[in-house]
C-alpha cells in the first residue's frame, strides 16, 4: 500500500492456511465460534425432493440463488414458494443482515440480505450466515470473506471438486478470520466508508466519460451511414421518418435487396464456432471464449460475411466475419456486393436500425426478431466505392474513440484494484487505521490516485 497509511507498531507471526502475521493485538477465530447461537448461525438451503419445481408458484415467497449473490441484485428472479410451502420452509428463511454465501461454480461469493428485499427462502447453491453481533460486525465479516486474498486462499485449499469447485458448511465453519476488537471493526469500516467513497466517484466519472464516448461513437457511425461524408452534398428527404435526409443521389432499398440471407443449417467439424457471447455489444468485435461451442446444427459463414444477432437485438450484436467458420442460428448471415460489407455492418450497428429491429422483436423473455420484418427495413445506397470510402473513414475514427474508451477502462481497473488492495490491508491489519481522521489537504483524485 502508499506511504499514506502506516503499519502497526507491533506484529506476531502466524502462519496459518496464508496468514503469516497480525498485529498482536488481534486474534485468529474460526467462523464456527462467530455463529449467532452456535451450530444454529449456519444453513444451508434445502436439497431434493425437499424443494422441486413442482413447488413453484406464480406469487407467493421469493426462493433465492447465487445469481442474487454474483450479480448484487436481490430483486433479479422469478421463483415462488406458496405461503404455506414457506410454513414448511421456513428454517431456510432469510432476513435482513443474515450473510448468503455461494457455494457452487461462482462460489465463495459474499453479500449481506438487505432490507429493502422481499421475504424469501434460500436455494441449495446458497449458505446463510448469523453472526454474533457482539463479536463481529456483518460487514467486517463480508469483507474478510470478499476482499481478503488469505481467506480466499483458504476456500480455494479447502473446497471440493476437481472440475466445478465447491464449498459446504464444514469449509466456510473451518475458515480462520483475524480479528480485531468490535471497537477497531467500527473504526475500520469508517475508514473504508470514506476512503472507497472517494474511490467510487473516480470510477463513477470514468463510467460516465466512456458512456459518452460510446454515444459519439454511435453518432459518428449513424452519420456517415446516412448523410455521407461531403457536407456540400445536396440532400433530400429520404421519406423514411427515422433516417431524415440523405444525400441527393443515394437510393432507398429494402435491405432483402441489398443483401443475400444464407440460413442452411448443417453440422460443421473443425470449424470456429461463434455465438453470440463471443461479440461484444455495440462495438462489432469478435473475442475468443474457450466455452462458446456449438449447440446442435450451426450455419456455416464465410470471411466478409455480415453477422448479426437477431435475439435480443438491442444489444446491437453484428459483426463483419473475419474468418470463415460456423456459428449460432440466432445470427442472420448477410452476404451482400451492392455494398461494402463493413459499410454493412457499420450500419447494422447505427443506432437508429437497432432501434427499428428492436421494434419488432417477439418473446419477453428471450426477445428476437425475424428476417420477414428485418428484410423489409429501408437502407440508404450509395455507390459501391463510396461505401468502401465511408468504412475505410469509420475504422479510422471508430478506432480513435475505441483507444480512448480502452484507456478510461484501464484507469477504472486500476481504481479498482486500489480499491481491494486498500479494504484487503485493512481488514487484515497490513494498515492500522486507528488514528485515521477525514483530512483535506489536496484534491480528492490527487488523494486517491497517490
Amino acid at each position: 500500500m502508499s506511504g499514506r497509511y502506516k503499519a502497526y507498531g507491533e506484529y506476531r507471526v502466524v502462519k496459518l492456511n496464508g496468514i503469516e502475521k497480525l498485529p498482536s493485538l488481534w486474534e485468529i477465530k474460526q467462523v464456527r465460534y462467530l455463529l449467532k447461537d452456535g451450530y444454529e448461525g449456519i444453513k444451508i438451503g434445502p436439497f431434493g425432493s425437499a424443494l422441486k419445481l413442482d413447488d413453484m408458484v406464480e406469487e407467493g415467497v421469493r426462493v433465492y440463488g447465487q445469481e442474487n449473490i454474483i450479480n448484487k441484485d436481490f430483486s433479479l428472479g422469478s421463483r415462488n414458494i406458496s405461503f404455506n410451502k414457506y410454513k414448511d420452509m421456513v428454517c431456510y428463511g432469510v432476513s435482513v443482515g443474515d450473510i448468503l454465501i455461494t457455494l457452487m461454480g461462482t462460489s465463495g461469493k459474499c453479500e449481506i440480505f438487505p432490507y429493502e428485499a422481499k421475504k424469501g427462502i434460500i436455494d441449495s447453491h446458497l449458505l446463510r450466515i448469523r453472526v454474533n453481533k457482539k463479536i463481529i460486525i456483518p460487514r467486517f465479516f463480508k469483507l474478510l470473506i470478499d476482499e481478503s486474498p488469505e481467506i480466499k486462499h483458504q476456500m480455494l485449499i479447502q473446497g471440493k471438486g476437481s472440475i466445478m469447485h465447491g464449498l459446504n458448511s464444514g469449509v466456510i465453519k473451518g475458515l480462520n478470520l483475524p480479528l480485531p476488537t468490535f471497537l477497531e471493526q467500527k473504526l475500520i469500516l469508517n475508514f473504508l466508508d470514506h476512503e472507497t467513497a472517494k474511490i467510487d466517484i473516480l470510477i463513477e466519472k470514468q463510467q460516465q466519460l466512456i458512456e459518452l464516448l460510446k454515444e459519439k461513437r454511435q453518432a459518428v457511425i449513424s452519420h456517415a451511414v446516412t448523410k455521407g461524408l461531403d457536407p456540400e452534398v445536396p440532400m433530400k428527404d429520404s421519406g423514411v421518418e427515422w433516417l431524415g435526409e440523405v444525400p441527393i443521389d443515394w437510393d432507398i432499398m429494402r435491405l432483402k435487396f441489398v443483401v443475400s440471407l444464407y440460413s442452411e443449417k448443417m453440422f460443421v467439424s473443425n470449424s470456429v464456432y461463434v455465438g453470440l457471447e463471443n461479440i461484444s455489444s455495440g462495438s462489432g468485435k469478435y473475442s475468443f471464449k474457450e466455452d462458446a461451442v456449438p449447440d446442435g446444427m450451426s450455419l456455416p459463414f464465410r470471411k466478409g460475411d455480415v453477422l448479426f444477432g437477431k435475439l435480443r437485438p438491442y444489444l446491437a450484436k453484428s459483426w463483419l466475419a473475419t474468418f470463415s467458420g460456423v456459428c449460432s442460428s440466432e445470427f442472420l448471415i448477410l452476404r451482400t456486393n451492392k455494398l461494402h460489407s463493413k459499410f454493412l455492418n457499420y450500419f447494422s450497428l447505427a443506432k437508429e436500425f437497432i432501434e427499428q429491429v428492436n421494434s419488432a422483436t417477439y418473446g419477453s423473455k428471450m426477445p428476437r426478431a425475424n428476417w420477414e420484418f428485418i428484410g423489409l427495413l429501408p437502407v440508404p445506397k450509395c455507390s459501391y466505392e463510396l461505401s468502401e470510402s465511408i468504412a475505410a473513414f469509420l475504422d479510422h475514427e471508430t478506432s480513435k474513440i475505441d483507444t480512448l474508451i480502452e484507456l478510461q477502462q484501464q484507469q477504472i481497473n486500476l481504481l479498482k484494484e486500489r480499491r481491494t488492495a486498500l479494504i484487503s490491508a485493512a481488514v487484515t491489519g497490513k494498515i492500522d487505521v486507528r488514528d485515521w481522521q477525514v483530512h483535506v489537504t489536496q484534491t480528492e483524485s490527487d488523494e486517491v490516485m497517490a
